[in-house]
C-alpha cells in the first residue's frame, strides 16, 4: 500500500513537469509548415536573373532600373512561383561588372536542365558601335568610348542560340537603348486564344513542353525612355509589371502579355515601340514561356533568414520563459504533492491499524465462536441431564401418589418416608427448574453474543470491500496516470525533436549565409586588380600564361591542336579541351581578343612586347565566339599579325586558341612558383 501512494506521486508531478511545458499550440512552439511549391504542375521550374544598374561610374546614372528589377524580381517570386530570382545591381554586394555579368549568365545558363525555364531581364544602358553596328550592353563599369568595355548582343545571344544550353524556355528581356539590334525578326502573329479557357490551358501546357528561345525588347534601334510621369519605374517596365500584377488567368503565356498589353500601351504612351523575337534554328520548338499564377493561398511568403533567426530567437526565449514558469509551477505542486504524500501516509498507516484490529476482533470472534460452540455442547448436556432427571422424578412422584392412595394398607412409618421422599421431590423439582433457567439464561446470552458477532463480521466484510475498491480505484487511477506520463514523454521528445530540426536548420542557413559571404570576398578579391611581377603583365604558371590585366589565362602554345578548324568543330573542341588540370575553357570573345592586342596596323606582330607565348598563328585568323548580329553563319574572328578584326563565315577553316578565367588561387599559385624559381 505504501509502494503504491509513493509511485501515485512520482508519477503526478512526472505529469505536472512535462505536461504544460509541452503542450502543443499554448506554449507558443509551432511547427511551420512548408511553404508552397512556386512551381505549376507540368511547367517545370522557374528561375530569373535580372540585371539592374543606376549608378555607373562613368556613364551617365539613370533613376528607374534598379526599382524595376526589384519590383519585377518580388513580382515574380509572389505571384508567380519563381524558385530561384537572382538580383545583381549596383546596390547587391556582387555588382553588374561585364565579367560578373557574363559569368553569371553562363553559369546559370549552364547549369539549368531541360526542365527549367529561364528569364533574363536587363534594365541599364545600351549603344551601338558606330563601327560594326553591333548593339551592346554597358555594365556598371563600362566606358562611354570604349566598345571593348561593354557586353555585345552577339554574346548574350550566342546562349540563346547554342545546342549545349538544355533549358527548355529560356526568354531575354532587354530594356536599354538600341535594344533591337539583338532581333532576328519582329513577331506579331503568337497569340494562343480559345474561348473555353480549359482547352486555352492544356494548349499553354503543351505549348510550354517545347523548346521556345525568345527575346523581347524595349524599343527598336533607338533611345528609351528612363521614366513614365506618375511612376517610379521605366516607361516598359511600368506596362509589364502592371500587366503581370493584373493578370487574373491561371496560366498565361508572356507573348499574349506583350502582343495584348505591353506592346500597345508602350507604343501609345511613348516613342518607342517594343518587339518580340524568337531565334530561328534547331533549337526552337515552337514553345512558350508560360507563366502560371498563384492564388493568395499558394503564394509564399518572402524569406527574411534574418527575421525568421530572429523570431525564432524570439519563440525560443518566450518557450524558456514558459518553462521557468512552469518550473516555479511545478515547485508549488510538488509541495502540494508531498503534503498529499504525507496526508496519504497518515490515512495509510490508519488503514493498517485498522486492518490490524480488524484482523484482531476477527481472531476474537473466531475464539468466541469456538467457546459458544463448547459452551452449546455443555448446556445440551446439561440439558439433556435435566431432562432426564426431571423424568425420573415424576416418575418418582407417580409412585408415591400412588403408594399415598393405597394408604390404609401402608404402616404409618412408611407413610412419612413417602411424605419425606414427596418432599424432597418436590425441592429437587425446583432445582431443576432453577438449572433449567439458568441454562435458558446461557442460550439468550449466547444467541445475543452469536448476533453481536455476526453484525461486527458484516462490518468488517464491508470495511474490507471498501479497501480492496480504494486499493483498485488507486492502481486504475495510476495506470491512468502512467499512460499520461507516456505520452507526455513522447510529445516532449517529439518537440525536442522538431526543435533540434529547427536549431540544424537556423545553423545550416547561417552556415550557408557564411560560406555566401565568403564567396562573395572571395569574388570580391579576385575582382581587384592583381600586380604583375617586375617583368610584365603575364605570368608564366608551367604551360598556361596569366594576363594580370585581364585575369584572363591563356595557353602557352597558342596554336595547341597545329591545325585549322571550322568553328562549330572549334566550339566543340574547345568545350571537351582538359588542360592543365583545367576543363572550363572558351573560345575568347571578341572583346577578349581586343584586350589581348595592345596595338594595331602594319605587320608586325599585334600581340604584346615581351610575351611569353608560343607558335603563334600570324598568316590566318584566329576564331572568337562572338556571333555576327546580321546573322549566325558569321563570327568575329582576329588575326594576329596586324590585330585587325573581321567576319568570318563559320564552314571556313581558322585557329583556335582557348582561354578561361584565372581564380584568385590561380595567381597565387602562379606568384609562389615564379618566387620560388627566383630563390
Amino acid at each position: 500500500m505504501k509502494n503504491v501512494f509513493k509511485v501515485l506521486v512520482i508519477v503526478t508531478l512526472c505529469v505536472s513537469l512535462v505536461i504544460p511545458a509541452y503542450a502543443g499550440g499554448q506554449r507558443g512552439i509551432s511547427i511551420r509548415a512548408k511553404e508552397p511549391s512556386a512551381v505549376a504542375a507540368g511547367l517545370g521550374s522557374y528561375h530569373a536573373v535580372l540585371i539592374g544598374i543606376n549608378d555607373y561610374q562613368v556613364m551617365p546614372h539613370l533613376k528607374t532600373p534598379v526599382k524595376d528589377v526589384e519590383k519585377l524580381g518580388q513580382v515574380l517570386k509572389d505571384q508567380y512561383g519563381f524558385e530561384d530570382v537572382v538580383l545583381i545591381t549596383d546596390k547587391t554586394e556582387k555588382k553588374p561588372t561585364a565579367s560578373n555579368i557574363v559569368r553569371l549568365l553562363r553559369e546559370k545558363a549552364q547549369k539549368l536542365t531541360d526542365k527549367d525555364n529561364l528569364l533574363v531581364y536587363y534594365a541599364g544602358h545600351g549603344n551601338v558601335d558606330d563601327l560594326t553596328k553591333e548593339g551592346y550592353w554597358i555594365p556598371i563599369d563600362g566606358k562611354s568610348d570604349d566598345p571593348s568595355s561593354w557586353i555585345a548582343h552577339s554574346q548574350i545571344r550566342a546562349l540563346l542560340e547554342t545546342e549545349k544550353i538544355k533549358i527548355k524556355n529560356f526568354l531575354l528581356v532587354a530594356d536599354s537603348c538600341y535594344s533591337g539590334t539583338m532581333m532576328r525578326r519582329s513577331l506579331t502573329n503568337d497569340v494562343m486564344v480559345d474561348d473555353d479557357e480549359d482547352a486555352l490551358n492544356q494548349k499553354l501546357q503543351e505549348r510550354a513542353s517545347r523548346k521556345s528561345r525568345e527575346v523581347i525588347t524595349s524599343g527598336g534601334n533607338e533611345p528609351v525612355e528612363d521614366g513614365v510621369r506618375g511612376s517610379e519605374h521605366s516607361l516598359f517596365a511600368h506596362y509589364m509589371i502592371k500587366s503581370l500584377e493584373e493578370n487574373q488567368r491561371k496560366y498565361v503565356d508572356v507573348a499574349t502579355l506583350f502582343n495584348q498589353q505591353i506592346q500597345p500601351q508602350v507604343d501609345q504612351k511613348g516613342s518607342q515601340r517594343p518587339e518580340r523575337s524568337r531565334v530561328q534554328s534547331a533549337i526552337d520548338d515552337d514553345g512558350l514561356f508560360v507563366l502560371a499564377k498563384l492564388n493568395v493561398a499558394e503564394r509564399p511568403k518572402k524569406p527574411n533568414l534574418k527575421e525568421e533567426m530572429e523570431k525564432l530567437k524570439q519563440e525560443n526565449e518566450a518557450v524558456k520563459r514558459q518553462l521557468e514558469e512552469e518550473r516555479k509551477k511545478a515547485e508549488q505542486k510538488n509541495a502540494e504533492l508531498k503534503k498529499l504524500a504525507a496526508e496519504n501516509e497518515a490515512q495509510e498507516k490508519e488503514t493498517e491499524t485498522i486492518r490490524r484490529k480488524l484482523e484482531e476482533e476477527k481472531k476474537k470472534s473466531t475464539a468466541e465462536k469456538a467457546r459458544l460452540a463448547a459452551e452449546r455442547k455443555s448446556l445440551l448436556s446439561d440439558k439433556n441431564s435435566l431432562e432426564e432427571l426431571a423424568r425420573k422424578n415424576m416418575a418418582e412422584e407417580e409412585r408415591l401418589q400412588a403408594l399415598q392412595k393405597n394408604s390404609n394398607n401402608v404402616a404409618t412409618a412408611s407413610l412419612t418416608e413417602i411424605e419425606q421422599q414427596k418432599q424432597r421431590m418436590l425441592a429437587e423439582r425446583s432445582k431443576i427448574e432453577a438449572e433449567r433457567k439458568k441454562v435458558r439464561e446461557r442460550e439468550r446470552l449466547q444467541e445475543e453474543t452469536e448476533a453481536r458477532l455476526k453484525k461486527e463480521e458484516e462490518k468488517r466484510k464491508l470495511v474490507e470491500e471498501e479497501q480492496q475498491q480504494r486499493m483498485a480505484q488507486i492502481r486504475k487511477e495510476t495506470e491512468k496516470l502512467e499512460a499520461q506520463r507516456r505520452k507526455a514523454d513522447e510529445e516532449r521528445a517529439r518537440i525536442e525533436n522538431e526543435l533540434t530540426k529547427q536549431k540544424l536548420a537556423m545553423e545550416q542557413e547561417r552556415l550557408k549565409l557564411k560560406e555566401e559571404r565568403e564567396l562573395y570576398s572571395q569574388k570580391l578579391e579576385e575582382l581587384k586588380p592583381v600586380a604583375s611581377d617586375a617583368k610584365g603583365r603575364f605570368l608564366l604558371y608551367g604551360d598556361v600564361v596569366i594576363d594580370t590585366r585581364t585575369r584572363l589565362m591563356w595557353l602557352k602554345n597558342a596554336n595547341y591542336p597545329y591545325r585549322g578548324m571550322e568553328l562549330d568543330e572549334a566550339m566543340q573542341y574547345v568545350d571537351n579541351l582538359k588542360y592543365g588540370g583545367y576543363a572550363d575553357w572558351h573560345l575568347p570573345t571578341k572583346e577578349e581578343w581586343k584586350v589581348l592586342v595592345d596595338k594595331q596596323g602594319g605587320m608586325d606582330g599585334s600581340y604584346p612586347d615581351g610575351h611569353p607565348f608560343s607558335n603563334i598563328v600570324k598568316h590566318d585568323n584566329y576564331w572568337s565566339s562572338s556571333i555576327n548580329p546580321l546573322g549566325p553563319m558569321y563570327s568575329y574572328s582576329i588575326n594576329l599579325g596586324n590585330g585587325s578584326v573581321s567576319l568570318k563565315n563559320k564552314n571556313k577553316v581558322g585557329y583556335v586558341w582557348p582561354v578561361r578565367y584565372a581564380s584568385s588561387e590561380d595567381i597565387s599559385k602562379a606568384k609562389a612558383q615564379i618566387n620560388q624559381a627566383k630563390r
